[in-house]
């Protein structure tokens, strides 16, 4: 199929209790979205293929509510691909994706909100992204955990081409990045405002990187232990400045050699509990 190897959904439609397994096709090997507003609850996409969108391919505005996007392949978005589009996802599990660019998400022209997100070992093996990749868009990510994502370029996040991040009250830790941030790497004239969110064990490269006109705004944060530094030697560290530190940040159970079985809530008592 060239669009939707499992799905094609064009209009005002709700797709619940789904599993999409196996399909591919050029665009949306799970799933495609052409036009409408679509909302999809509770269902998988798991295992499919595509070259954009191997989970989910949108143009239109959808709603993912209880969605889990996993082991899908793609050379961009490998769990979800959204081209000018209005995301609104809750409770999204996006896990073990593989992508040339944007592992969990690629972004393109679009406005995602995102809340009590799992984004976990997702891959951008040759580009941005591991987790999310912005290009041209505004997002707004809450209350959701960041983990094991590895790119060449911004292993958790990348802000990039004029887009906006706004992260509150998240956890990013053990991402990594060959070539620069292994947790948020902010360029091209991208914005970051980022509150309450630590950025801890980053496996190789610094926390945080902003270059290329990135305009960031880090308060009430926690960077902490990443390999290669909290930030890189072009940007400003905020630590000691709008409440940000450089603590242990005491998750419940961690030990620092891969997600295992790390409880990556805040322990009670964290000083970084803010």
């Amino acid at each position: 199929a060239s669009r939707g190897g499992g799905l094609f959904l064009d209009g005002n439609v709700t797709v619940s209790d789904c599993v999409v397994s196996g399909n591919s096709a050029e665009l949306g090997g799970g799933v495609a979205v052409a036009g409408g507003s679509v909302r999809i609850e509770r269902s998988v996409f798991e295992t499919n293929t595509a070259e954009y969108g191997g989970g989910l391919y949108a143009g239109a505005t959808v709603t993912l509510d209880h969605v889990e996007a996993t082991g899908n392949v793609a050379t961009d978005g490998a769990g979800v691909y959204l081209i000018d589009t209005t995301l609104d996802a809750d409770e999204l599990l996006l896990s073990g994706n593989i992508a040339d660019a944007g592992g969990g998400i690629y972004a393109d022209g679009s406005s995602l909100t995102v809340v009590h997100a799992r984004v976990l070992a997702n891959t951008a093996g040759n580009g941005n992204g591991g987790g999310i990749e912005l290009a041209a868009s505004v997002v707004d990510v809450q209350a959701s955990l960041f983990a094991g994502n590895v790119a060449s370029s911004g292993g958790a996040f990348h802000v990039g081409d004029g887009s906006a991040a706004t992260l509150s009250n998240l956890t990013i830790t053990e991402n990594g990045s060959s070539g620069s941030a292994g947790g948020v790497r902010v360029t091209h004239e991208g914005t970051l405002t980022m509150l309450n969110t630590v950025i801890a064990w980053s496996t190789e490269g610094p926390g945080l990187s902003g270059k290329d006109g990135a305009t960031l705004s880090v308060r009430y944060g926690d960077l902490w232990a990443n390999v290669g530094g909290a930030v890189d030697s072009e940007t400003a560290d905020p630590t000691g400045t709008d409440g940000n530190l450089a603590v242990d940040p005491l998750f419940v159970a961690f030990t620092a050699d891969g997600l295992g079985d790390d409880d990556l809530h805040l322990a009670q008592i964290g000083r970084a509990h803010v």
